[in-house]
């Protein structure tokens, strides 16, 4: 009995002990800055490769990748994607522990967002390919988006057999989100005359939105639609 019991307060130790290791991995992960929390797990194992269904159809949604360190803790990035016109409209970098990324993803789905499997290539190609359609119409990506991109290291997009199709009804579609203010819609829709051409792409007010001046839709089509709950910018999931 006494022995069962010692080792059993041996093993409670022992896990313990892994336990701190891990947080002090991710500590000294976490002052190694970002530049270093892209670029150190670059040949790390994928734990963790998906998108959202909502973003086949409605144009907006997440993607996700995720490695596995050698002490445990986990890298990861979660990009907001906006395949009609934006491309990657915002990032969520991440560096801590696989359980805390588990419920970072977690989150998401509590935000009416249901993850479905991908291979890392096919989440890459599918990143990659948005970033482009998008600056072949003057619309960079996120700020944080040369760091983001860092955690795809090595994996090779042209494996994926997939096809993706980036705009709306083959031109781009202009969805402004609830935080984008007039300067931002206004260069965005000068970007879009300027490179795709007047008439050659469309442009939506959420009838909610209220206050989306008439002269910048005039280089496009202007469609009226009922918003459809899902929120164009990505603040930090409760």
């Amino acid at each position: 009995m006494a022995i069962s019991e010692n080792r059993r307060k041996k093993k409670l130790e022992a896990h313990r002990a892994k336990r701190k290791e891990q947080k002090r991995s991710v500590v000294r992960f976490e002052s190694s800055g970002m530049f270093g929390r892209m670029t150190n797990p670059k040949n790390w194992p994928v734990i963790s490769a998906c998108v959202t269904s909502s973003l086949w159809n409605q144009g907006i949604g997440y993607a996700a990748i995720g490695r596995r360190g050698p002490q445990g803790q986990v890298v990861g990035v979660v990009f907001l994607l906006d395949t009609y016109c934006l491309g990657v409209k915002d990032v969520v970098l991440f560096a801590d522990t696989e359980w805390h990324w588990h419920e970072l993803l977690g989150r998401f789905e509590k935000r009416e967002q249901s993850w479905e499997e991908a291979s890392p290539e096919c989440v890459r190609k599918l990143v990659d390919g948005v970033v482009a359609y998008a600056k072949s119409f003057g619309i960079e990506p996120h700020r944080d988006w040369t760091d983001a991109a860092r955690i795809f290291g090595e994996i090779d997009a042209s494996k994926c057999p997939t096809e993706f199709t980036y705009g709306k009804d083959g031109q781009p579609l202009f969805i402004p989100g609830p935080y984008d203010n007039a300067a931002r819609v206004n260069q965005i829709m000068q970007a879009l005359s300027r490179t795709a051409g007047r008439d050659r792409f469309d442009f939506i007010t959420p009838i909610a939105a209220g206050d989306s001046p008439s002269d910048f839709i005039e280089n496009g089509t202007a469609i009226e639609m009922e918003p459809t709950g899902h929120d164009h910018n990505m603040p930090c999931p409760d």
